[in-house]
């Protein structure tokens, strides 16, 4: 039985991967006349399938490249946190070291 439910469900897969195809390839036949885009200072004729594409690709890169421009910063702010605390912890180490040789230090015998 479980090999029915896993054939039907590779081949609901399949059969949704094909029309999805059919559909993608029917809208770029059927929609091939150019675009007018006008910017501030010029005009550009694209296709539509060309700018649709282009309009994805931004719109998948800028989120991700935001995305990855913070997670840099936030990364430089803990490297940041963590020479600091490397350079507290090692002032910490020396301050024990000579809190404990003061310590050792006789009582009798003093200084230079």
């Amino acid at each position: 039985m479980l090999d029915f439910w896993t054939k039907l469900k590779i081949w609901t897969k399949v059969i949704a991967f094909v029309l999805l195809v059919a559909i993608i390839v029917a809208f770029i036949t059927r929609n091939t006349h150019d675009v007018e885009i006008w910017l501030i200072w010029r005009t550009y004729n694209p296709t539509l399938p060309l700018l649709l594409f282009i309009t994805f690709l931004l719109g998948v890169i800028t989120p991700s490249l935001v995305k990855i421009a913070f997670r840099t910063a936030r990364q430089l702010v803990e490297m940041r946190k963590g020479g600091r605390m490397k350079k507290l912890e090692k002032e910490m180490a020396g301050l024990r070291a000579q809190q404990k040789v003061e310590e050792n230090k006789p009582e009798g015998k003093t200084g230079v």
